[in-house]
């Protein structure tokens, strides 16, 4: 496997890199400009499939969620109704464990490895690998 970490922005790079991939993760948080930004990726994803990647597929990534923020459960509730299967089951949420472990330079599974968000990005690790295993074993 090889993982592309591309900037927030849909350039050459991005494009190139969309081309050459088979999925794409796209972290998503559950805001109204987030969620209007996924316009114009989803307008990328189009064009490149058209343009020579017709296999790339995606999955947005809930990050920064608040339980408690009612905008975000009705717009990852809207997201999940827009995108279905679309959608990770992992969400990673708020946490300062987070950005504790930034300011570390350390990742969050090595700062804090029982934590909420350790946790979290274990079962997002878990959920790729079962997509891609199942990709995979499917015939052709």
């Amino acid at each position: 496997f090889i993982l592309m970490d591309c900037p927030p922005f849909l350039g050459a790079i991005t494009t190139n890199a969309l081309t050459a991939a088979s999925l794409l993760i796209m972290p998503t948080q559950a805001e109204f400009f987030s969620i209007h930004a996924l316009r114009n990726m989803m307008t990328l994803i189009r064009k490149v499939r058209l343009n020579g990647n017709p296999n790339l597929t995606y999955r947005l990534l809930l990050t920064l969620f608040d339980r408690r923020n009612r905008i975000h459960r009705t717009l990852s509730e809207q997201l999940r109704t827009t995108f279905g299967n679309g959608v990770l089951e992992t969400i990673i949420e708020v946490d300062t464990r987070l950005r504790e472990s930034a300011i570390a330079g350390v990742p969050v599974l090595i700062h804090a490895p029982k934590t909420r968000s350790a946790f979290q990005y274990r079962a997002l690790a878990q959920e790729i690998k079962a997509y891609v295993q199942e990709t995979i074993s499917q015939p052709a």
